[in-house]
């Protein structure tokens, strides 16, 4: 049997190069820099493992009895509801800013789906085609979240009763259960939100269907080829680890010279400015210094961040494309490649 998964891995690479740097264009590398910044920060966030339980943590004792759990939930509940107007407001703010970005993160993932398709970088006809769509995407990962955000809770919940003593009958080996399965309950949501956004939306695109309709579409392929996607998630884990290392080197050496230049001038506008009296003029000066200090760095660590989302992303479109010839999102990428390849 052809293992797709590892096979598209050379074949991602190719086409990510001719993406990006035949022919080379500024352009495209900031306007995918915008678009990478938000798809990297967009997703659930449901996370990819869990941590054990220690069952040999020793129950309380009559001399020393702890903290009961219920104590430490009616202090916070107290607390909430003494600052009930205030804590509304504040949630609902960050709600409205967590969903607005969330949204602008799910039309994103359309836009540098429908740029690797085409290999033109269209942003607003992009955005604004598959509104829809996003919207969609939006409720999708409200839910998971919500669901993830559940699971976190509860196992919060169990570690309470881990550190201050489980109430009595309730036996450690049940805790230890617990958090196992909410664990992989984690890992699960990690792996449908991940799948998500890499096949079904693609399988969106090429089938103009909602999320739904996406997940239906996919699913048999997923069923019908799933040592290749079990493959392909071992697969991305690694690359995942390799990627991050790397993205991890570059930011590093950008962030040293960006140190290095910006606190220099930074230092000189101190000794200049602060030793002849001019000490407002110096703090305006020093801290725009800053704010083009922090704005350089975050642009970079985007334009970073651009062949490794252009690379793994074109990896899955491969893979989704090798499985299922019906819902392939690049078939004139792939022969492109294909025919370099043999040429």
């Amino acid at each position: 049997m052809t293992l797709y998964a590892i096979e598209d891995l050379d074949d991602a690479f190719v086409a990510t190069r001719e993406f990006l740097i035949s022919p080379f264009s500024l352009r495209r590398w900031l306007v995918l820099a915008f678009v990478v910044f938000f798809v990297g920060g967009g997703g659930v966030g449901a996370g990819n493992g869990f941590s054990g339980v220690n069952a040999a943590t020793p129950p309380a004792t009559d001399t020393d009895p702890g903290v009961e759990v219920g104590e430490v939930v009616a202090l916070l509940t107290e607390l909430l509801l003494a600052n009930l107007a205030l804590v509304l407001g504040v949630l609902g703010v960050l709600a409205l800013f967590v969903l607005g970005f969330m949204f602008v993160a799910a039309t994103m993932e359309f836009v540098l789906v429908e740029s690797l398709r085409t290999e033109e970088v269209r942003f607003v006809e992009y955005a604004r085609s598959n509104l829809r769509k996003a919207l969609s995407l939006l409720a999708f990962r409200v839910v998971l979240g919500a669901l993830a955000l559940g699971v976190v809770g509860g196992l919060f919940y169990l570690g309470l009763w881990v550190v201050t003593g489980a109430p009595e009958g309730v036996p450690s080996f049940l805790l230890v259960g617990l958090s196992v399965v909410g664990g992989l309950t984690l890992l699960l949501l990690s792996l449908v939100d991940g799948f998500t956004t890499e096949f079904v939306v693609p399988t969106m695109l090429v089938t103009d269907r909602g999320l739904i309709g996406g997940w239906r579409a996919f699913w048999p392929t997923l069923v019908g080829s799933w040592k290749q996607y079990l493959v392909y998630a071992v697969a991305v884990f690694v690359l995942g680890i390799v990627v991050s290392i790397l993205v991890g080197i570059a930011v590093a050496i950008v962030l040293t010279g960006l140190g290095l230049t910006f606190g220099i001038a930074g230092a000189a506008v101190f000794l200049l400015l602060f030793a002849a009296g001019a000490e407002l003029v110096g703090g305006i000066l020093l801290a725009l210094i800053g704010l083009v200090a922090v704005a350089l760095f975050l642009v970079s660590v985007a334009l970073i961040l651009v062949p490794a989302e252009s690379y793994l992303r074109y990896y899955s479109l491969f893979v989704l494309g090798d499985t299922d010839a019906d819902l392939d999102p690049i078939p004139e990428v792939r022969g492109a490649v294909r025919e370099r390849e043999y040429t």
